[in-house]
């Protein structure tokens, strides 16, 4: 997708969260929703190797996910090795699950020998070279360790994405915000009223700003923000939260997808909130009398390995904001209503 710049636009400029003044955002759904092509394309040419540093309870899910998606995953965190499995791989996962002192040095001799394939003249959109990196700052709202772990993390080598709940989205902003570990607290436990929770997405995008990388919120609805754009994605369901690690594997599917999109981070990332919702829904359908979310994890990794283009263009279920709130305020009625009455 390409959002382009119209000069002779009649909206004129916006305001964006951070005070900037940007040109209005036009978004063309028409080729946003043709790149899922393209990306299950690469997925099946390409098999980007992602190395994930993720905790032990979620390595082995983690890992079925990439190989549903076509990816292929490999997990090594000694510090003897971090650096030279990762200079191998497309794309590096850093999960603080589970985290120590021992492992955070190994993420960051990790991180440095992926940065050094950064490649920003390439333009061949393959996975190979792409020197991505993904953080997840998993329970860095009740753990100031965590918390400053994925500060140095994010100041030292400059993830391109940032996959979280809420809680630990809105704690790398604000030191004083305090979570319940790696539980999200909803959007409507955080701000009170229906306008205010568009509070959320406004500190999304000022994540996004002083970052400069993508900004993944999972929950009830997926957001992904940039600073200059903002989606919110519906597919989904709450047996997801129902099943250890489908939050971590998220954050492979987000690494393995923007590594074939390697221009198209914020258009990879929605597509990777989309096609792990529809997963979810697919998976949720298949359920039988007596069956639960044992049941359910299973027929997860059955969709993720069964999900085509045009399914996922069917099923996609999003809208596209402009960036500043009021606007947000103004045009969002329908998401308002939407996650008022979910």
């Amino acid at each position: 997708m390409e959002c382009k710049e119209r000069k002779d636009s009649p909206v004129g400029k916006q305001m964006n969260t951070a005070g900037r003044e940007e040109k209005a955002i036009y978004f063309d759904a028409k080729k946003f929703e043709t790149l899922v092509d393209v990306l299950l394309i690469r997925l099946n040419q390409q098999h980007p190797l992602i190395h994930t540093m993720v905790s032990a309870v979620s390595a082995n899910f983690c890992a079925n996910v990439l190989l549903a998606i076509d990816a292929k995953p490999v997990m090594a965190e000694a510090i003897e090795d971090a650096a030279q499995i990762s200079a191998k791989s497309d794309a590096l996962v850093l999960n603080l699950g589970q985290l120590s002192q021992t492992k955070l040095e190994a993420m960051l001799k990790a991180g440095r020998a992926q940065r050094t394939k950064k490649n920003p003249a390439d333009q061949t959109h393959s996975a190979h070279q792409a020197g991505l990196i993904v953080l997840d700052p998993c329970g860095c709202a009740a753990s100031a360790f965590r918390r400053q772990s994925a500060l140095q993390l994010i100041d030292v080598l400059h993830p391109d994405l940032i996959r979280g709940n809420a809680s630990e989205l809105l704690a790398l902003l604000d030191s004083s915000f305090q979570g319940r570990g790696s539980d999200d607290l909803p959007a409507q436990e955080i701000f009170n009223s229906q306008t205010e929770n568009y509070k959320l997405v406004e500190r999304l995008q000022q994540l996004a700003i002083k970052t400069q990388a993508v900004i993944v919120c999972s929950g009830k609805v997926d957001w992904i923000c940039d600073g200059t754009r903002a989606m919110a994605v519906f597919n989904g369901t709450p047996l997801l939260a129902r099943v250890t690690a489908t939050g971590c594997a998220f954050g492979t599917i987000l690494a393995a997808m923007a590594a074939c999109l390697s221009n198209h981070h914020f258009e990879a990332a929605a597509w990777a909130a989309i096609t792990m919702g529809q997963a979810g829904q697919k998976a949720q359908s298949r359920l039988q009398e007596g069956q639960g979310t044992g049941m359910f994890a299973v027929y997860l990794l059955d969709g993720l390995s069964t999900l085509d283009g045009e399914g996922l263009r069917k099923g996609a279920d999003y809208e596209f904001f402009q960036t500043d709130i009021e606007t947000l305020c103004l045009n969002g009625s329908k998401l308002s209503s939407r996650v008022k009455s979910e």
